[in-house]
């Protein structure tokens, strides 16, 4: 259960991709200060795997990092088992 007032707080955070109406793709940008913040929750439709879907919801979340003023951005992936840090930096 989440309380709405946190689901208000954070709403902001994330950003959805539609096609036909369908949402087929999710991510957030979570602020965790006033210089960084983190790309995560990254999930596309397995059915629409391949088709530049993550990419576009990435760029997404770098735009808005970009308008925010955030001159450092990070995600922490798993990949095959590894942890892996991919990080933007944008002086």
């Amino acid at each position: 259960y989440r309380f709405p007032a946190d689901i208000e707080q954070k709403i902001r955070d994330y950003f959805v991709c539609k096609v036909d109406n369908k949402i087929v793709g999710c991510i957030a940008l979570r602020v965790w200060n006033h210089r960084s913040a983190e790309i995560c929750s990254l999930v596309v439709d397995q059915g629409y795997l391949g088709k530049k879907i993550g990419t576009k919801l990435v760029k997404s979340c770098i735009i808005d990092a970009k308008k925010l003023k955030m001159p450092f951005v990070f995600a922490l992936t798993f990949r095959h088992g590894n942890l892996f840090l991919l990080f933007f930096y944008f002086s």
